[in-house]
């Protein structure tokens, strides 16, 4: 593998740790927005179910972005896929223009 490939396979490297840390972030605010919002519907409280529509519309301010963030990841997969696919037709066609090699010397 080239110097080149090395820096590219490495560059897809550093875009899928970001994309995994972005998706771990997601989750985690998400996940804490969902408690807030459940609490707020469960309750009684008219303070509690005033958080309500501020809870709906942070909601679907995150669902926006992450929809982005979405496109982002299938783009570092298809990538991946890219990347692949070219190292083995490289392979491949390193395998079929090789000289056969003299046997026996």
């Amino acid at each position: 593998m080239t110097n080149h490939k090395i820096e590219q396979a490495l560059s897809i490297i550093r875009r899928a740790e970001i994309a995994t840390k972005s998706v771990d972030w997601w989750e985690k605010n998400v996940i804490e927005l969902m408690d807030k919002l459940d609490k707020a519907l469960e309750s009684s409280s008219e303070k509690e179910q005033g958080k309500i529509p501020k809870l709906r519309k942070q909601l679907f301010s995150f669902i926006k972005r992450a929809e982005m963030e979405m496109q982002n990841i299938c783009d570092v997969e298809n990538e991946i896929a890219k990347f692949i696919k070219n190292e083995k037709a490289s392979e491949k066609d390193k395998k079929t223009t090789k000289k056969p090699g003299k046997k026996g010397v």
